[in-house]
């Protein structure tokens, strides 16, 4: 089937399409980003799911006039000037052990994704709680490990995250240089760009079959990403 034809929905992608699904979001680069410190490397899935809520809290809730309709301004979901938090909280929402969830927010606050804070309070009945935990998304680094950068100069669309370029700086080092001869043209090309089956890459149509910068950063990007969405998949996560 070519590529772009038939692409109408199914009938399952307007099923789903239509239901009203609201909660917790992950952008998917934040696998990426936050990660654990070990020899592996691998998404800090429990941080991840509690930076998820907490972001989720901080969204405003738009306010309407109930006469007109029309917006009236933005109001915040929790009562304090900062979301209260228990460690308890996210043992039962997620079903991990007290240790497991302060490990997690211990990363986010090293990672300086979130400020957390012990305060002494005063209950509805008025007597006094002391350690009571309010916690604040830095929105300097959510914004960061969220939005795609882009390079200063060239195409806004190139993947520019440091994790990012640190990898493709190790794929054009770890790349060797192979000269190639064939029909009275030479050139240098990388094991990255792979000539046509069937002969040698000649010069006059190198342009036509090799893969841009541009296009092997996109192509390591999708892969990533079905890469993570598989590891979500099997860990049940997500």
């Amino acid at each position: 089937m070519k590529k772009g034809k038939n692409l109408l929905p199914t009938s399952a992608v307007t099923a789903i399409t239509e239901l009203a699904i609201t909660g917790n979001v992950i952008p998917i680069r934040w696998y990426q980003e936050l990660r654990t410190s070990t020899k592996r490397s691998t998404p800090a899935h429990v941080a991840i799911q509690i930076l998820a809520d907490i972001v989720y809290w901080y969204r405003a809730v738009e306010v309407r006039d109930e006469a007109t309709g029309q917006t009236k301004g933005q109001r915040r979901k929790f009562r304090a000037d900062r979301l209260q938090v228990s460690y308890s909280r996210y043992m039962d929402l997620l079903g991990y052990s007290k240790s497991v969830v302060k490990r997690a927010f211990d990363f986010l606050v090293d990672r300086q994704c979130i400020v957390r804070e012990f305060r002494t309070v005063r209950m509805d009945d008025g007597r006094p709680a002391s350690n009571v935990m309010f916690v604040e998304p830095i929105p300097a680094t959510i914004k960061k490990i969220s939005v795609l950068e882009t390079e200063s100069e060239g195409d806004s669309s190139v993947y520019a995250t440091p994790s990012y370029r640190q990898r493709m700086d190790g794929v054009a080092k770890s790349t060797p240089r192979i000269r190639e001869s064939s029909r009275g043209t030479s050139g240098d090309y990388s094991p990255l760009h792979h000539p046509p089956e069937g002969g040698p890459l000649l010069a006059s149509k190198r342009s036509q079959h090799t893969m841009s910068i541009e296009d092997q950063r996109r192509e390591m990007a999708r892969r990533d990403a079905e890469d993570h969405e598989a590891a979500i998949a099997a860990t049940g996560t997500g």
